[in-house]
């Protein structure tokens, strides 16, 4: 565990504020520059894999466009340009610098990174990054601090039991030289704010701008994680160092759902699983997406047999394209972060909100055919 973050007491379960008052405030101080002229609000996000820093950043891009900010949200770094940026959203900084080895260099380039972004971003910028290396380095003393820590994490490492999902606590490092200023004007620094995140409030699940910026960038991250594979094949001199993954995303769909419905082919499999009371079939916000599901299906259906075909038919028919997975179910026993590739998501049904793991008609069916009997 990182010495940057003081654990909090075990009975620690804070109810408010939550996630969407993190973003509002993230918002605020962002609006706070633009209206004073400064200083610039510059912020590290920390945290271990998968606990929400792309959600937090692709949530936190589209809301400060909606207040009025020319924002550059991406992977890769921005390219220079007459007027600069309002604000620098980098989504993966370590994976960044990793891509074009530039930690070997002790930290130099990363620190011209920072003047870079803190120079084509007006008003500050917000980066991601994992809890230790050369990014919280050369990040940590120009930059405001959000950790965020889950909750298996505060209940293993520290006994601390809490109905949050994730923590997210404001960390401030003590250069020498702010010591010295504090002990000068006799003034002691705010506390850290904390938020309780739980993920199921994310509201931002069913918003359509968030949802397209945020696969737009974590496409880029997996090209790149491809490029990573093809490059370490390469280094092998022609061995095979990197094996074949067994278990694709495609492959823990099929497999999940041939082992719920007790199936042995793509056509009992998906006549029994839009039966099951485990699934929510729904109509997607954006139009344009049904058209695109059905041009995709349509060349799938035909492989199916009638009683099959006709069902998928049905639905295409009526623009209910989105098969979602409901979380502790038969399909899916548990409630991880992603399945199958696929983020967690909720969704009302009876007027009750469900988690469940959405994916397109056409996705099932293809995977149910690639993946018979498994």
């Amino acid at each position: 565990m990182t010495k940057y973050f003081i654990p909090p007491p075990s009975d620690y379960t804070p109810r408010t504020p939550g996630v969407r008052e993190l973003i509002e405030y993230l918002v605020s101080r962002v609006e706070e520059a633009r209206a004073e002229g400064g200083p610039i609000f510059p912020l590290l996000i920390s945290g271990d894999q998968g606990v929400g820093k792309s959600r937090l950043l692709a949530a936190l891009a589209v809301e400060l466009r909606r207040a009025g900010f020319d924002v550059y949200y991406d992977l890769a770094l921005p390219t220079a340009r007459g007027e600069p940026f309002d604000y620098i959203i980098l989504d993966d900084l370590a994976a960044l610098v990793t891509s074009w080895e530039w930690q070997t260099k002790l930290g130099r380039t990363l620190r011209k990174v920072e003047i870079l972004i803190r120079n084509l971003g007006r008003y500050g910028y917000a980066v991601a990054a994992p809890r230790s290396g050369d990014v919280i380095k050369n990040f940590r003393e120009k930059s405001h601090m959000l950790m965020l820590v889950s909750r298996n994490e505060l209940k293993h490492e520290y006994g601390i039991t809490t109905a949050c999902d994730v923590v997210a606590v404001y960390v401030k490092y003590f250069a020498s030289a702010e010591l010295l200023l504090y002990q000068q004007l006799y003034i002691a620094p705010q506390k850290g704010r904390k938020y309780c995140i739980k993920w199921s409030d994310f509201v931002w699940y069913g918003d359509a701008e968030w949802r397209r910026e945020y696969e737009r960038v974590q496409a880029k991250r997996e090209k790149l994680i491809a490029r990573w594979i093809d490059e370490l094949r390469k280094e092998a001199g022609g061995e095979e160092l990197v094996a074949e993954n067994p278990h694709s995303c495609a492959e823990e769909l099929a497999k999940a759902i041939y082992r719920a419905t007790r199936a042995s082919t793509p056509d009992e499999a998906i006549l029994r699983l839009l039966e099951m009371p485990d699934v929510h079939i729904t109509t997607p916000k954006d139009r344009r997406k049904i058209e695109d599901v059905k041009a995709r299906a349509q060349a799938l259906v035909e492989k199916l047999g009638p009683e099959a075909a006709a069902k998928v038919a049905e639905l295409l028919a009526a623009g209910k394209v989105i098969i979602a997975l409901k979380a502790k179910s038969a399909i899916v026993p548990y409630t991880p972060m992603e399945f199958a590739c696929r983020e967690v998501g909720v969704y009302k049904r009876g007027g009750e909100p469900i988690r469940a793991y959405p994916f397109t008609i056409d996705e099932l069916i293809e995977a149910l055919l690639r993946y018979e009997g498994r």
